[in-house]
């Protein structure tokens, strides 16, 4: 379908989840984008808040226009997000986290890019609030996307956009269907493969940023990282060609490559100097990470049976 890129009706769909303060700012970046406020509708989706969050919506909705407000039990983000799209109106539809603080120019950077109508989606960068080892390291897994401009067609590259900071085109949700309500996690880079796999294209920017709130922890990070392996055993048992055939490095190459990313970040990104402390912390991390993944396998493996 060709969009009339001059100015497009877009939607903005937010899930949210019992945080009302982070959401707070998240709507308020929102509301100060650089774009027609008659061109874009606001959806947020209440994912069975438990706090105020409903009644903060509630009211913020008699203040802003083209804001829709939709319930629902408790079903996690790809479920929120599905109720979102079925009553969208956008042409694109946008997606950023309750815990996001999005640029002024982040509608047009995205819709620059759907000039090509091979281009099914398109996604950029998550800026963390506050620098740490942990998010340095996190930086470092995904430098090519952090530094260079990408266009990706291959579904078994690895690569997808997520839901922090992404659109798509509406057809491509009709297309291949909404996102997979089965996946704890990682439901916005299988859709991503889907779409792939159909032909279209996803673009990576780099120049796209969106600000992420909450600032990981040693702890935190191990936690989500477990709980992202939910994601991993469901769409290896989804797209199982996709995986067969990918590539598999030694454990010292791959743990050669990572230093070096992560050196990168340290003195190009952080300006900081790499010393023993800072090699010794990224060697614990690696072995804890490499421990919880397989914690996080074997747990899931089982309930997937």
């Amino acid at each position: 379908m060709v969009i009339n890129m001059v100015s497009p009706f877009v939607s903005i769909i937010i899930p949210t989840y019992n945080r009302k303060n982070q959401l707070k700012k998240c709507l308020d970046s929102v509301l100060r984008i650089d774009y027609p406020k008659e061109k874009y509708e606001i959806i947020i989706i209440d994912d069975g808040s438990t706090d105020e969050t409903y009644a903060f919506l509630k009211e913020e909705q008699s203040k802003v226009p083209n804001f829709k407000i939709f319930r629902q039990e408790n079903k996690g983000c790809a479920a929120a997000r599905n109720l979102g799209i079925k009553n969208a109106k956008g042409e694109i539809l946008f997606f950023t986290d309750d815990d996001c603080l999005v640029e002024k120019d982040w509608t047009v950077q995205h819709l620059k890019h759907y000039s090509n109508e091979k281009v099914g989606g398109v996604g950029g960068i998550l800026c963390p609030n506050k620098m740490n080892y942990i998010e340095e390291y996190k930086i470092a897994i995904y430098l090519d996307e952090y530094t260079q401009y990408m266009e990706v067609t291959d579904a078994k590259s690895g690569r997808g956009l997520a839901t922090c900071n992404c659109s798509y085109r509406k057809e491509m949700f009709e297309i291949t269907g909404l996102f997979d309500e089965d996946f704890i996690t990682g439901a916005d880079p299988e859709f991503s493969k889907r779409i792939m796999i159909k032909g279209y294209k996803i673009i990576k920017d780099p120049n796209i940023k969106v600000h992420h709130l909450k600032t990981d922890t040693f702890k935190s990070f191990l936690r989500t990282y477990f709980k992202r392996r939910q994601g991993i055993t469901a769409e290896r048992k989804k797209h199982e060609n996709l995986w067969t055939n990918k590539k598999k490095y030694g454990y010292i190459k791959r743990l050669t490559n990572l230093w070096r990313r992560f050196c990168y970040v340290q003195e190009n990104i952080t300006d900081k100097r790499i010393d023993i402390y800072i090699m010794i912390k990224f060697l614990f991390l690696i072995s804890c990470l490499a421990i919880v993944g397989k914690l996080g396998d074997f747990y899931y493996g089982i309930k997937a049976r």
